[in-house]
């Protein structure tokens, strides 16, 4: 039984986990029993039995054990260990892979951030075991820090550019009003959807109230959040509330998340905000 944490208060919490899914087979085929249904399965199984709570889930679908370039949602669930306290997978294979350079490289990552792994195929496994069978992987991961250090910036851009030319967001903070949910996906997010959907119907430069400083004073009063009014007009001429992606110096792209503005309304707030200041 995994344990629960206390935090320093002396109150227990649930611990937050990610789970990492692979299959080395054709993209979408079930392939030698690690198939991705009963990869997600165990995984899932093995949080609710052990008290862990599944905050994020990433798979690399038809990705060779040897690969680490290719694995883009590998590179982005060790950019974003600061957001959980383990990783869960199937077994060594699919969370290392086979190669010693990916299996130097994830381990390498995990240890430096102090994750815990657990294998549901093995539920004894100790990444930090001290087995001399470990001494030249130990090695060859100090001999790759620096390299590690050099490429993970390139690496993570590749993933990051790969999704947004499947319409998906790259990377940074979520848009007011959108959220991600297990799977990465980006979703609506019901309790800020409204302030984004107000800001869009009430801006209308010919009256005070509804200039972008008078919508400042407005959000403040009538949902306690705070927004300034250079953050309302960023909010207001984001293309992405009328479907477009944009990552670094990449050409917009349609992106596959839900939109709530129209681009007639989208359209018509931009237009008055070309004309005015405020």
């Amino acid at each position: 039984m995994v344990k629960i944490e206390r935090s320093k208060m002396g109150k227990t919490r649930k611990l937050k986990g990610f789970g990492y899914y692979r299959t080395s087979g054709t993209t979408g085929k079930q392939n030698r029993g690690y198939g991705l249904a009963s990869q997600k399965k165990d995984v899932r199984d093995y949080c609710e039995e052990n008290g862990i709570e599944l905050v994020g889930e990433y798979l690399d679908d038809g990705v060779s054990g040897c690969e680490f370039e290719k694995s883009y949602s590998l590179l982005e669930m060790l950019d974003e260990l600061d957001k959980c306290d383990v990783i869960v997978s199937k077994s060594s294979c699919r969370l290392f892979g086979r190669g010693d350079l990916r299996i130097t490289l994830v381990k390498r990552g995990l240890m430096k951030f102090g994750k815990k792994v657990f294998l549901t195929d093995n539920p004894s496994y100790d990444l930090y075991s001290k087995d001399p069978n470990d001494f030249l992987i130990n090695g060859f991961m100090e001999l790759l820090d620096q390299y590690e250090r050099m490429t993970i910036a390139t690496k993570l851009a590749k993933s990051r550019r790969n999704r947004v030319l499947t319409g998906r967001r790259g990377s940074g903070r979520y848009p007011l009003g959108y959220m991600n949910n297990i799977d990465k996906e980006t979703i609506v997010n019901p309790k800020t959807k409204p302030i984004v959907e107000f800001l869009f119907t009430e801006y209308d430069p010919d009256y005070t109230d509804k200039t972008l400083a008078g919508l400042s004073r407005s959000v403040k009063e009538k949902f306690g959040v705070k927004l300034t009014p250079s953050g309302i007009r960023k909010i207001l001429l984001n293309r992405f509330y009328i479907g477009w992606i944009k990552h670094g110096k990449m050409a917009e792209q349609v992106g596959r998340h839900e939109t709530f503005i129209s681009k007639k309304r989208f359209g018509m707030v931009g237009k008055m905000l070309l004309r005015n200041i405020g």
